[in-house]
């Protein structure tokens, strides 16, 4: 049964992060969008940033910039839920008691941002299957679709249908090796990097009081460092996850090997710069809001009503586990 500190940590962190989360994932997407349309060398005569946002600006904001927003916006809550439920559940574990997490080390938080990462998968995988199947499928110039068919996909529901219709539901975990390989580091050092900022930043006395300045400056280069580190899996991942209909790619290592066999190994850093730069305004707003809604948290934590309430719930919860031992 988990103890009152560790469902506070829990709760606090999943509905800061829900926040914040939904927040970056608004922020970002064009630049999501833009990045992997690069990763899939859709434009193959000139592969520029430039003429991606030309071909993008053409179908206006949503069928362009925004397509492919709505699933992994309306599924945020469930995977950040899975990352923070199983991230705080661990940083108790390697504490080794039931009292509120303090003074953690480095290392313990990057192997907790790990498992964390690796649990929301189960939900995040085949989010970004749905939303790279519809950005991949936005039509080129002024009407040619990117694919061999006759019409793009009207929504996330019909991606899913015809997904489930030929490859079942482990066609949802297309690219899941390759998701691995980019989340279970990432989650990992954007929680080290994102903590060990702030940190550095309370050390030198700045004046702010509500984590506004910290939370900003610390999401957006910690969201910067790790994305930009782990490009290499984010490309083979876009590629892999487009590919669920075609099956061009047996598998990773398959994909990999194709890809820099035609391309180089630049092909791994393709995009490089608009994954940092989406990266920044990502992580920062993700950053503030997070602080921002944890301080609110924080203080509705505080309140005596609410910790009586939660202290006799969790009280009862625990009659009811022994009762049935």
């Amino acid at each position: 049964m988990p103890s009152y500190s560790e469902t506070r940590c829990t709760v606090e962190n999943a509905v800061a992060a829900t926040v914040g989360g939904a927040v970056a994932i608004v922020c970002g997407h064009p630049f999501d969008t833009t990045k992997v349309r690069l990763h899939l060398d859709i434009h193959k005569k000139t592969p520029a940033v430039y003429n991606v946002l030309e071909t993008l600006r053409h179908h206006g904001m949503g069928r362009g910039l925004f397509r492919g927003l709505s699933f992994p916006l309306a599924t945020s809550f469930v995977s950040n839920s899975f990352l923070f439920a199983v991230y705080c559940s661990s940083l108790h574990a390697m504490q080794g008691n039931t009292q509120r997490v303090t003074h953690v080390t480095h290392s313990a938080i990057f192997l907790a941002g790990c498992i964390g990462g690796a649990a929301q998968l189960v939900v995040s995988c085949p989010s970004d299957v749905i939303k790279i199947m519809l950005q991949s499928d936005i039509p080129i110039g002024n009407g040619t679709v990117s694919v061999a068919k006759t019409r793009c996909y009207l929504g996330p529901m019909e991606c899913i249908g015809e997904v489930l219709r030929y490859y079942g539901w482990r066609g949802l975990y297309r690219g899941l090796g390759a998701m691995a390989a980019r989340d279970l580091p990432g989650y990992g050092l954007y929680l080290l990097f994102f903590q060990h900022l702030e940190d550095l930043i309370s050390n030198r006395e700045t004046h702010d009081p509500y984590g506004v300045y910290t939370g900003f400056v610390a999401g957006g280069i910690a969201g910067s460092m790790s994305w930009g580190l782990l490009t290499p899996f984010d490309v083979i991942k876009s590629r892999l996850q487009a590919d669920v209909m075609s099956r061009q790619y047996k598998g990773f290592w398959d994909c990999l090997q194709s890809s820099v066999s035609q391309h180089g190994l630049r092909v791994l850093y393709r995009a490089f710069l608009p994954t940092v730069i989406r990266a920044f305004p990502s992580g920062a707003w993700s950053g503030f809001f997070y602080n921002q809604t944890a301080g609110a948290m924080e203080t509705l934590w505080s309140s005596e009503a609410t910790r009586r309430r939660l202290t006799d719930i969790t009280s009862r919860l625990r009659g009811k586990d022994a009762k049935k031992d």
